[in-house]
């Protein structure tokens, strides 16, 4: 293995084969370099939510906000991103990149930093001559492994408690944490009673709403044979952490 920093187009290209075939594989480059064991890390797949150059293969695409895209997770939590200047228009690249270095970028609206707005609901500028009325966030970081960030974005009302019924065993911090997203207690000291609809429901929040017990609680859905209804990419997240 390598350090990510000192890997080479050429050190990928032995393993994924001409850089010119990357556009539109970048799930499979990815998983080509930990294949060959060139860094220590895993594919991912999820969303690209950066800017797309008007010129790029995906401009069309990345109209919805994000593209669909795959890159590697480095032990650590860095990304090795092999096919990053496709989404860029630029000449190819690796990126390796630490979301810990990732800086805030300024207001959008007035380009003064987020620590000079108020806090609270309506977070007015503080700098003198500003009458920003509002913080307004530009892009984050744009690696959004399993499409999370959408799945928060267009989460559903809890729906109903209806049958058929799921019996899912639960130590007493990931049975609280459903309680709370359900918004009702779940009685009695055995498993858990919950409706088909509840238990898709929670199985299709993002993996973030369920933390810090994302795992057991898909292991309890496994158990209960609903382990379908988890989003395979975040089911391969679950199994880096214990599931």
């Amino acid at each position: 293995m390598k350090s990510p920093k000192k890997l080479s187009i050429r050190d990928v290209e032995d393993a994924a084969g001409p850089v010119e075939k990357w556009p539109g594989n970048c799930h499979a480059v990815a998983h080509a370099i930990v294949k060959a064991k060139l860094v220590d890390g895993v594919a991912v797949y999820g969303h690209w939510t950066g800017p797309v150059h008007p010129k790029s293969l995906f401009y069309s695409r990345s109209k919805a906000g994000f593209c669909r895209h795959g890159w590697v997770e480095l032990a650590g939590g860095c990304v090795l991103d092999p096919t990053r200047w496709v989404f860029e228009n630029v000449k190819p690249y690796l990126y390796v990149g630490d979301p810990a270095d990732f800086e805030c970028p300024p207001c959008e609206m007035c380009g003064h930093l987020e620590d000079e707005h108020e806090q609270g609901f309506f977070r007015c500028c503080t700098v003198k001559g500003c009458d920003c009325p509002d913080f307004l966030a530009g892009p984050g970081w744009p690696y959004d492994e399993g499409g999370n960030q959408l799945r928060t974005a267009t989460t559903t009302v809890v729906p109903p408690s209806e049958p058929p019924w799921f019996k899912l065993t639960l130590l007493k911090p990931a049975r609280t944490r459903l309680e709370n997203l359900l918004g009702r207690m779940l009685p009695g000291r055995g498993p858990a009673v919950l409706g088909e609809q509840e238990v898709f429901w929670i199985a299709n929040l993002s993996y973030d709403t369920l933390a810090p017990v994302t795992p057991e609680v898909y292991r309890a859905l496994v158990k209960v044979g609903c382990g379908a209804f988890i989003p395979i990419d975040n089911r391969e997240r679950a199994k880096r952490e214990g599931l």
